[in-house]
């Protein structure tokens, strides 16, 4: 009886340990754009002991996500040292904003459709009313089965929309990393739309300059295409996609600004080598 019991309880844990270890994701989660169903979105979150907290968590994450890719104002700038030896990043200020009606919106009419539990992660697919998945959609396939996507070095093109494409790196919990690589991809469609660089200041010496990129967009109905994962290099891949309005650019909310002067050079050298950088 002990030898039984001992053998079950061990059959137990390697069996927790395998879901635990797992790393296959559903062919959904690789190829979302794929779906049959309009309007899903992806919810994470990280796992805990309560399956069930776990799984609200990432509901509630995908209720937001539905609400940022639906609408979102990028807004704020970037400011890097144009270097001799290459562009070094300085300081941030670009923010997200969205509309918070929306969530409670898709928390109304979301439903989950299919869910997966990876090492440090759990995800949720939802869509709004009934949506019919494949088991094929719904077979797991790991990341070192698929080779290097194409669009990870270079993002598609075509007149009618934008493609970009979002990367980070790994961290604890997984969720971050997706999360991040989504919010970097968003980043990136907004620099297409509209971004004003300018130079704060020229260090004559050495030819270097301080440069700020600005960028004041409203993103609509940003759809997620594909995602991968690199496990060589441990970065974690979105891309994005957003058709483009007529043909033209989509909403600017950027108002006309002077030419920058010398008395818009924030930077000086003082204060830069103040910065500790």
């Amino acid at each position: 009886m002990f030898n039984l019991t001992k053998n079950i309880v061990v059959a137990l844990l390697l069996l927790l340990w395998g879901v635990a270890h797992a790393q296959g994701y559903p062919l959904w989660f690789y190829n979302q754009s794929a779906l049959s169903c309009s309007n899903t979105v992806v919810g994470y979150a990280a796992p805990s002991f309560l399956a069930d907290s776990a799984a609200s968590y990432a509901r509630q994450n995908g209720y937001e996500n539905f609400a940022r890719f639906a609408s979102t104002d990028i807004s704020g700038n970037e400011t890097y040292w144009n270097s001799e030896i290459g562009m070094i990043w300085l300081q941030s200020t670009v923010a997200e904003s969205f509309d918070s009606t929306r969530v409670a919106t898709a928390a109304r009419t979301f439903t989950p459709v299919d869910t997966f539990v990876v090492e440090k992660m759990i995800g949720v697919l939802l869509a709004p009313g009934q949506c019919q998945l494949s088991q094929s959609f719904r077979a797991l396939q790991y990341p070192h089965e698929i080779s290097k996507p194409l669009w990870t070095v270079q993002a598609p093109s075509d007149a009618a929309n934008y493609y970009a494409v979002g990367r980070s790196p790994t961290y604890y919990y997984e969720a971050s990393s997706w999360q991040e690589a989504e919010q970097k991809a968003r980043l990136a469609l907004a620099r297409q739309v509209y971004t004003k660089i300018e130079t704060l200041q020229k260090i004559s010496y050495a030819s270097q300059e301080i440069t700020r990129e600005e960028v004041a967009v409203r993103l609509h109905d940003v759809e997620v295409v594909s995602r991968w994962r690199d496990l060589k290099d441990r970065f974690f891949y979105v891309l994005l996609r957003m058709r483009k309005v007529n043909g033209m650019i989509t909403e600017s909310l950027a108002e006309p600004k002077r030419a920058v002067s010398q008395q818009d050079s924030i930077l000086s050298a003082g204060q830069y080598e103040g910065t500790g950088r």
